[in-house]
């Protein structure tokens, strides 16, 4: 996994989360600022994260779904089995009918009136057998067990049918109706990275950490807040909405924030940037940026390459796919103490009050907010000097 360094790390640790389209390339310079002042500075790889993620969600949904075909196999073995012993039981039952028929006879023979009617009785009850043998049971061993071939494949039939689908094959990687695919989808949501996050730096034996995120990584920052708020100094989130804490339903109104619905749609970006990762990307720095020179160019072949690796795409967009559940689980407030600075760019927009005002109905006591001069959304590349200053005077 990806995690770039600076710095002593026996000294105060600052953690700093990339957006999209941005990799840790991003926090370069702000990285270089914190290090020249006796810090200790750390930036995760989000994107590399999320793929590790999707793999170990997809290796597990794999092995799930063998031992679901290894379950369904024993059971129509142990059906199998009981077929078996039913053909066998009726085969019994006829060989004793005939032999009973058989002694009647012989009882006949004899000259005795009640031995006709007994022989008439055993005639009787071979016939009723006959007639169940027709109705599909067969008496010979080969029969029998063509018998019980196929009642184990009607017995697979009904399993499936109780479960209301046939078990997916071991290899096959299902459509999630969020988007992406199960494993990307749940990888992308905030919680899961967060707690990613949190075992990425574990071998790291940090202290004093400060954890910062900008963009899906504020929303990541806010995830971490909720379960791990305890084990930081402070957090930082930067140029973002939260899933699920206002203003988060207006955000998701307004028609300029167009690239959350199509980021969402399954598969859909994936077929349209790649290939044009470049381009796409040039229209976010651009539009977003108080001028186009503010994200340089050599950041922006960084960040174009890093997304057209494999996997890079999917894992980018599956955090826009887990928007939903995200929301959902930042649903209810909880009681957030480590102190929280909300910042955002001069020419970002939007009303950093209502921000504000958001983390703490969400439970969040201590929120403190700042305005980074110069900088529009991608702060970190437009004013990495205000960004920095803000974050250690606040």
């Amino acid at each position: 996994m990806t995690i770039v360094t600076e710095g002593d790390p026996a000294a105060p640790a600052y953690v700093f989360l990339h957006g999209w389209p941005e990799t840790p390339h991003c926090w370069r310079e702000v990285m270089h600022l914190a290090a020249a002042e006796g810090n200790f500075a750390v930036a995760l790889d989000l994107l590399d994260l999320t793929r590790r993620a999707t793999s170990s969600h997809t290796t597990t949904a794999a092995a799930n779904t063998i031992e679901a075909s290894h379950t369904t196999a024993a059971a129509n073995t142990i059906e199998a089995s009981h077929t078996t012993a039913a053909a066998n039981t009726i085969e019994a039952s006829h060989t004793t009918a005939a032999a009973n028929t058989i002694e009647a006879s012989h009882t006949t023979a004899g000259n005795n009136t009640t031995a006709n009617h007994n022989a008439d009785a055993g005639n009787s009850i071979d016939a009723s057998h006959t007639n169940t043998a027709g109705s599909g049971v067969s008496h010979d061993a080969d029969a029998g067990n063509s018998t019980n071939a196929s009642h184990a494949t009607d017995s697979t039939d009904a399993n499936e049918s109780a479960a209301g689908t046939k078990a997916a094959p071991a290899n096959e990687t299902k459509a999630d109706p969020a988007g992406g695919t199960n494993g990307a989808q749940a990888a992308g949501t905030k919680a899961a990275l967060a707690a990613a996050v949190r075992e990425a730096l574990q071998p790291l034996g940090l202290s004093d950490i400060t954890l910062v995120g900008h963009d899906c990584g504020g929303m990541v920052t806010f995830a971490y807040l909720r379960a791990y708020g305890q084990e930081l100094r402070r957090a930082v989130i930067m140029n973002t909405v939260v899933p699920g804490v206002e203003p988060w339903e207006e955000v998701r109104r307004n028609p300029y924030i167009w690239h959350f619905g199509l980021h969402a749609v399954p598969g859909l970006p994936e077929l349209l940037v790649r290939g044009h990762e470049r381009a796409y990307f040039d229209y976010f720095y651009d539009i977003l940026s108080p001028e186009p020179s503010a994200v340089p160019d050599e950041a922006r072949a960084v960040y174009a390459a890093a997304y057209a690796a494999p996997g890079a795409l999917e894992a980018g967009f599956s955090w826009y796919r887990a928007f939903p559940a995200d929301a959902a689980a930042n649903a209810g407030a909880v009681d957030v103490r480590t102190p929280l600075l909300y910042l955002r760019g001069e020419f970002e927009g939007g009303d950093i009050a209502a921000y504000a005002a958001g983390l703490r109905a969400a439970g969040v006591r201590d929120v403190a907010t700042g305005v980074i001069e110069g900088a529009g959304h991608f702060a970190p590349d437009q004013a990495p000097a205000e960004v920095w200053r803000l974050i250690t005077e606040r």
